[in-house]
C-alpha cells in the first residue's frame, strides 16, 4: 500500500541521513586524532629545542683537556641530535600543510 512504501522511504531517508551524520563524525574524530597527534609531536620538538638552548647558552669552555674534549663531544652529539630533528621538523611541517589543506577544522 502506499502508506506503507511511504514509511519504508521515511524511513530509508532517515537512515541516509543518520549514515550521513555518522560520516561527518567519523571524519571529525579522524581530524581530531590528527590534531592531537600534532599537538603531541610540536611539544616534543618545543621541548627538544628548550633542553638544546640551554646547552648552547651554557657558557662553560671547560677548564682541562678532559672538559673541552667532553664539551666537543657533547656539540658532535648535539650536531647530529639536530641533523635527526630537521627530518622530524620537516614532517611536522608536512603534516601542518596537510592539515591545512585537507581543510581540517583546526587549521
Amino acid at each position: 500500500s502506499d502508506e506503507v512504501k511511504e514509511k519504508l522511504l521515511t524511513l530509508d531517508e532517515d537512515k541516509n541521513a543518520l549514515l550521513q551524520l555518522w560520516e561527518e563524525r567519523r571524519i571529525l574524530y579522524e581530524q581530531c586524532m590528527d590534531l592531537q597527534l600534532f599537538y603531541r609531536d610540536t611539544e616534543q620538538a618545543d621541548t627538544w629545542m628548550a633542553k638544546q638552548e640551554a646547552f648552547l647558552i651554557n657558557q662553560d669552555l671547560g677548564d682541562s683537556l678532559d672538559s673541552v674534549e667532553a664539551l666537543i663531544k657533547k656539540h658532535e652529539d648535539f650536531e647530529k641530535s639536530l641533523a635527526a630533528q630537521e627530518e622530524k621538523i620537516k614532517a611536522l611541517d608536512e603534516f601542518a600543510t596537510k592539515l591545512i589543506e585537507g581543510q581540517h577544522y583546526a587549521a
